[in-house]
């Protein structure tokens, strides 16, 4: 009997094979993918372009925050 192959002509996994589980061998680290730097970038882009949104909606967090942390 042939293994089933897969759309790139390899031998497909069989479908009780262990899936990789980094958190398992004690890797608890979440995988980055470098994008940080580009976020952030854009992140400050928008907020000097947009400067009244941005201390608008601050304001409003910072107003909401202090009326959560105040009630608990």
């Amino acid at each position: 009997m042939q293994p089933e192959q897969t759309r790139t002509g390899g031998a497909a996994a069989p479908a009780h094979a262990p899936t990789h589980n980094p958190t398992a061998e004690g890797d608890d680290a979440p995988e980055t993918t470098g994008d940080a730097p580009a976020i952030l970038s854009s992140a400050g882009a928008w907020v000097r372009a947009h400067q009244t949104a941005a201390l608008i909606g601050s304001f409003a967090v910072g107003v909401f925050l202090g009326v959560l942390l105040r009630r608990s």
